[in-house]
């Protein structure tokens, strides 16, 4: 979420990630893809302002190597760098379509959707405005922000600025209570029927806070707070992406979250 670190790291390592968004022939964005019994393509929705190959740079290889169709589109982008800046009603709406194709190439029913930061709110919208609830088999959050979050690098240019933060940001404003958003999205509840919702927190956040802000309370719904699960791992915001625990627990979630969570690894980025 955080613009200052994150745009930085974006500018900085877009040209390593772009291969990996192209990489036509690895499972990744490949619509020749076919999907295989018991292994739904894996969507995955990238944060704010990190494009999804830089965003994912670990996770995509991670489940593409195991057998999955793994997809990671750009959405979202305003001022032509800001990756999920768009409103989060457009960039729902975008995300539709890509679920849509990816059922149609891959001859899957449905899929799961993976999402981390501002990539939650959108998945949560799509789930339930716009049709996601009949097309998604598991969906997992991390570092999930569906009650907005009070960081100064979001919430001080929409209350001073909030002309050029809409020019440039308007999922910015989303993402900032008080939100219409925010309030359509809890209006009789997140979640939807059908999908299971699990959500992956760090007390260690200092993107989303508080960090609660990434729990729903509702039936099907799963809260792991990481450091509660895994003591020795203090993986904030942005580690949260390339933390090995992190995916081992989205296939936890995906396979159906049998059993206790995985095993944990120390884990010792603490940003």
């Amino acid at each position: 979420m955080r613009l200052s670190l994150v745009t930085a790291a974006a500018v900085a390592l877009s040209a390593a990630a772009t291969p990996i968004e192209r990489a036509s022939t690895s499972g990744i964005n490949d619509y020749d893809c076919k999907a295989q019994p018991g292994k739904e393509p894996i969507v995955f929705l990238h944060g704010l302002p990190a494009p999804p190959g830089l965003n994912f740079l670990t996770k995509l290889p991670v489940f593409a190597s195991k057998g999955y169709c793994v997809f990671a589109p750009t959405y979202g982008t305003t001022a032509g760098i800001i990756f999920a800046g768009a409103k989060v009603e457009d960039s729902s709406k975008e995300i539709a379509g890509v679920v849509d194709k990816v059922l149609a190439s891959t001859g899957a029913s449905k899929v799961n959707l993976v999402a981390h930061s501002m990539g939650t709110l959108v998945a949560a919208y799509y789930l339930k405005f716009d049709g996601g609830g009949d097309k998604v088999k598991a969906y997992v959050g991390f570092g999930p922000v569906y009650n907005g979050t009070t960081e100064a690098s979001l919430r001080l240019p929409k209350q001073w600025i909030p002309g050029l933060t809409d020019a440039f940001c308007p999922g910015c404003i989303d993402a900032v209570p008080p939100s219409d958003v925010i309030d359509r999205l809890h209006e009789g509840g997140v979640t939807v029927p059908g999908p299971t919702y699990t959500n992956i927190m760090s007390k260690l956040d200092l993107q989303v806070t508080p960090y609660t802000s990434g729990r729903i309370d509702e039936e099907g719904a799963k809260n792991i707070v990481l450091q509660d699960a895994c003591p020795s791992d203090i993986a904030g915001h942005i580690g949260m992406a390339v933390d090995p625990n992190i995916s081992n627990m989205i296939q936890w979630a995906i396979d159906g979250r049998n059993g206790p969570l995985p095993k944990c690894k120390p884990f010792f980025l603490a940003i």
